[in-house]
């Protein structure tokens, strides 16, 4: 595992510093109370608001079952020259990890980036909400993933991520994604994490989950946020 440690001067430098690691195994698993993702399982499916059905990154994607999406998630494709439909985001009550359902993505052409999105944001109107991130913390995403004939052009299935953060009425943005290596070709399902640290002036946190320039199917379950404590400030004498 490795993990970039912020120096006092990189958290003057940056407002949103995320410190990142991949791992290979989950620690102990999460209970549900600390579970801070809704949803994370895609059991329940929602029809989606014809408004936002009519918007070109989400008519461009075949829904499955038509227009509905995982409750508190969006479907996304970033779209390029070929307008058709060449992405998939399905329900699949065939191929899961845990409970009854996943959310499956195909892409047919390498050019395409689909992707199913979450936000934080909408729970800070309530600053008691637990599913609320807090600053000076560490977190970590977890998920499971499978694919079948996953070939890259580019990413392929990858994690991307970003921390909103408010200082003296500024916002700040800081982005951040899964480092490789990222699986690719035929694999059953596998453990992903994603560790990282809020600063003193963070907010919330969005969290995307895509196959990017790449074709093939993947599959993607299980998906938790875990908050793992405070950071821990150590001064050397």
């Amino acid at each position: 595992m490795q993990c970039y440690h912020p120096t006092l001067g990189d958290f003057k430098r940056l407002p949103g510093l995320l410190c990142l690691a991949c791992a290979l195994a989950f620690a102990a698993s999460a209970s549900p109370a600390e579970i801070l993702i809704e949803n994370g399982g895609f059991e329940v499916w929602r029809t989606l608001d014809p408004q936002v059905a009519r918007q070109e990154t989400v008519s461009s994607i075949q829904l499955l079952p038509p227009n509905m999406a995982p409750e508190g998630w969006s479907p996304l494709r970033e779209p390029h020259r070929q307008q058709g439909p060449t992405a998939t985001i399905a329900m699949d009550e065939k191929t899961k990890h845990g409970g009854a359902r996943s959310l499956r993505i195909e892409n047919r052409d390498p050019r395409d980036i689909t992707l199913i999105q979450y936000s934080t944001e909408r729970f800070t109107a309530r600053p008691d909400d637990p599913h609320n991130i807090r600053p000076g913390r560490r977190y970590a995403v977890r998920w499971w993933l499978k694919g079948e004939n996953v070939e890259s052009a580019g990413a392929g299935p990858i994690l991307m991520m970003g921390v909103i953060s408010v200082k003296d009425g500024k916002t700040y943005r800081t982005h951040a994604s899964e480092p490789p290596p990222r699986p690719l070709g035929t694999f059953d399902w596998q453990p992903r994490q994603l560790v990282f640290i809020t600063d003193p002036y963070a907010r919330s946190a969005g969290f995307t989950f895509q196959l990017r320039w790449a074709t093939g199917t993947i599959w993607y379950d299980d998906i938790e946020l875990v908050d793992l404590g405070p950071v821990v400030h150590v001064e050397t004498y």
